[in-house]
């Protein structure tokens, strides 16, 4: 059940490597997450009960792309991908991979 969840807290740690060229970069890179405490939700009696095994790690793989296509815009695409997970996962965060496209748009010079 998912009634009243509450996500336990995570620490995390990222690290990437930039591969650059002119007015773009690649950047791959791991992101280390830890919930340090489980999650929980509210059952029929409306008493807290901890959600087993939603503690600990996850490493994820990530790929960062970045084009600037004049000196005020940009595109950035970003990939991530789990490579460890943790057993159980009641937030929803479980994906196979997730892909996200920004647009940058600076409204003074650089």
């Amino acid at each position: 059940s998912s009634n009243q969840l509450h996500r336990g807290n995570d620490v995390s740690i990222r690290t990437e490597y930039y591969f650059e060229k002119h007015k773009k970069w690649l950047a791959p890179g791991i992101i280390f997450i830890y919930r340090l405490n489980g999650d929980t939700y509210r059952n029929e009696k409306n008493e807290r009960v901890k959600i087993k095994d939603s503690a600990g790690a996850s490493f994820n793989f990530t790929l960062t792309g970045y084009f600037e296509t004049s000196s005020r815009s940009a595109w950035q695409a970003q990939l991530g991908v789990p490579f460890i997970v943790r057993h159980a996962r009641p937030d929803g965060t479980t994906r196979t991979a997730t892909l996200n496209f920004t647009y940058i748009y600076r409204w003074k010079h650089k």
